[in-house]
């Protein structure tokens, strides 16, 4: 097969790994005791794992069910009045489920999380169908809760993430299905909150392994390391980087000395010039009126120059010894809160 005629093959083969939801080997499990969707996963030894796993609750019974795509047999599955069903071997994220018992029919996606089970209650699920068709007021206020995963994930603050966990869980039927959800997802919040602090105590930690002694406030919040010690442990006697930008200063500051003496220079060369293209106008003397006109139009282009040269030497030394202050205060701060001590 030619390289031109494998390229679809390959951009195919690619699509589909990138659905780890639809990819992901599904085995169905029937009847499982336990209902219970947390105790069910510590049975089925789920949390640690990125396995997901659905259990599907149908007490009038179901007459089609797909999962993530997968249609399941129902009638290969030998199911005396649909008992409970256990998906397992599904993917993190939203999976689209389709479900059907008789005239009623449901299409929608439940979020999957990694370690969980998910319990889907088949009987509310098409209570909840057959009221909107009739026209019936839910009984609670609609709750969006897609739009509450949305702002669960663009929230970058642990604390706002919690408040609208608590918001939800409040609004919500505790008996609902969307309770559940809003439940899991906040579980979540919380393990990865936990992680977070864990995480930063550990760096914590490993600083004062490599020799520091470590008196960093909690409050104050979390202190980057790297700030007061060398990757060899030493303690750092300044900011990082002070020695170039110094450098980089003292570089500044000379070329922009040399391009200012060069601009003061050029000036005077270029007023001797016009003087004498002005004695020359006076007596007459073309050659030499085009002479010294020609030269202090090239030294006033010299001047120019110098003066650009001077003002980009002059903005990098100001802007080193800026950024240099900046890291020096960041550098007292945090070697005042992770070792005690002041900066020289």
């Amino acid at each position: 097969m030619p390289p031109s005629s494998m390229r679809p093959l390959l951009v195919l083969i690619a699509l589909l790994l990138s659905l780890p939801g639809v990819l992901a080997a599904q085995t169905v499990e029937v009847g499982p005791t336990n209902l219970d969707p947390a105790t069910l996963a510590e049975e089925l030894e789920l949390p640690g794992t990125e396995e997901a796993a659905l259990l599907v609750v149908a007490g009038l019974g179901i007459d089609a069910l797909e999962v993530g795509f997968d249609p399941i047999d129902l009638d290969a599955l030998d199911l005396a009045k649909n008992p409970p069903l256990l998906v397992r071997g599904l993917a993190e994220g939203l999976t689209p489920i389709k479900l059907r018992r008789g005239p009623a029919t449901w299409d929608g996606q439940l979020r999957m999380f990694a370690g969980r089970v998910t319990k889907l209650d088949v009987d509310a699920v098409l209570r909840a169908v057959a009221a909107r068709a009739k026209g019936e007021a839910p009984a609670a206020p609609d709750f969006d809760l897609f739009a509450f995963y949305d702002a669960l994930d663009e929230s970058i603050d642990w604390d706002r993430k919690l408040g609208l966990c608590d918001e939800a869980l409040h609004e919500l039927d505790a008996e609902g299905p969307d309770h559940r959800l809003v439940s899991q997802a906040c579980d979540k919040v919380a393990e990865a909150q936990a992680r977070a602090a864990e995480e930063e105590r550990r760096t914590l930690l490993s600083a004062d392994a490599l020799g520091g002694e470590i008196s960093a406030v909690a409050e104050e919040g979390p202190v980057a390391v790297g700030l007061v010690y060398r990757k060899d442990g030493r303690p750092r006697l300044s900011a990082r980087g002070t020695g170039a930008r110094w450098g980089i200063a003292g570089a500044g500051l000379l070329g922009a000395s040399i391009f200012t003496y060069s601009a003061v220079f050029w000036e005077t060369q270029a007023q001797h010039e016009y003087l004498a293209f002005r004695d020359a106008e006076r007596v007459g003397d073309s050659l030499a009126m085009s002479r010294h006109l020609f030269f202090t139009k090239s030294f006033d282009g010299r001047r120019d120059a110098s003066i650009v040269g001077a003002g980009l030497f002059f903005t990098g030394t100001l802007t080193s010894l800026v950024v240099q202050a900046i890291e020096g205060a960041r550098f007292r701060k945090a070697r005042k809160r992770l070792i005690g001590g002041t900066s020289q």
